[in-house]
């Protein structure tokens, strides 16, 4: 959420720093693109396993976040596009495995969780990055959101092979079926 934030909240200040008047391309972009992979690409989560695909796709999200430094006339539809294929992977499938291993009982409250703190993170980025933006400039905003994500895809990595040892579960290979 908090990268999310980042992008959605800056890139037009910066983009109209750079001397850029139309702004809407990213959103196209990223519109476009989001749609289309969770229309065509939605069951990699199921295919690859959730968790794998997760990693992957916050890894890509934080390489889309971090290009956003690099914005310039002509970038924004390409930038959108980029965080849209990132998103349209990372939050549906994260979405599912953060339900995954729930009670029926109590699936409610993890998504109530999920999507508070989402939320959480983009309003307290808005806040933070907003702070940063004053200080220093944009391209530091979306580099320190990026490291930021990267972080958060260490630890999600990390996590997941931790719980797989700790509750004795073994790694799934959706291609072999083992």
């Amino acid at each position: 959420g908090g990268a999310f934030g980042a992008v959605f909240t800056f890139y037009q200040p910066f983009a109209l720093e750079l001397g850029m008047t139309e702004l809407r391309n990213f959103f196209i972009g990223y519109t476009i693109l989001a749609v289309c992979v969770r229309v065509g690409l939605g069951t990699l989560g199921d295919r690859f396993g959730r968790h794998r695909v997760s990693v992957v796709a916050l890894l890509l999200y934080a390489t889309a976040v971090l290009a956003m430094a690099e914005l310039a006339p002509g970038r924004l539809f390409v930038l959108g596009a980029f965080l849209g294929f990132a998103h349209g992977i990372f939050y549906p499938t994260f979405n599912a495995l953060a339900i995954e291993g729930a009670d029926d009982g109590v699936r409610g409250r993890v998504m109530t969780v999920f999507n508070g703190g989402f939320n959480a993170g983009f309003g307290l980025s808005v806040v933070g990055f907003g702070a940063l933006a004053e200080l220093s400039n944009y391209p530091t905003v979306f580099v320190v959101a990026a490291a930021m994500t990267y972080l958060a895809a260490a630890w999600l990595a990390l996590a997941g092979a931790a719980s797989s040892k700790i509750h004795g579960m073994p790694t799934v290979d959706h291609e072999r079926g083992s």
